[in-house]
């Protein structure tokens, strides 16, 4: 049943009391960016356009189709209509060994910052 849990009432609250433009949600197995839920156009093209933006910043290669689960992304795109992303960061199921935080910090560290500058610039 969707929002049955504490933690996804409190995340389905934050967005539902703000605007947002962009989402980007992490996992921890695969190292892949998932964005293809085959939603229309033009949230489609608005998600691939994250996606590939968050791509050239981490070097992630991006997914194969997502299956449809009952993950927040696809409320995100489908109900709130707002591009959202899953990075899959690791190279092993949870949980991952601390040796890999140098590397995943490396590639993630700068993904918030270019991507809060890419919104800046397209939407003034």
């Amino acid at each position: 049943m969707p929002f049955s849990e504490p933690e996804s009432v409190a995340v389905a609250n934050i967005f539902n009391n703000r605007n947002f433009i962009a989402s980007i949600s992490y996992h921890s197995f695969e190292g892949a960016i998932y964005w293809d839920l085959k939603q229309d156009d033009p949230i489609r093209t608005l998600t691939y356009n994250l996606a590939i933006h968050a791509q050239k910043v981490t070097g992630y290669k991006l997914g194969d189709v997502s299956p449809l689960k009952g993950l927040e992304y696809n409320w995100m795109i489908y109900e709130k209509r707002v591009p959202t992303i899953i990075i899959e960061t690791g190279t092993v199921p949870c949980p991952l060994p601390y040796s890999q935080w140098k590397t995943l910090w490396n590639k993630n560290k700068d993904i918030m910052i270019s991507t809060a500058y890419m919104y800046r610039t397209t939407t003034e």
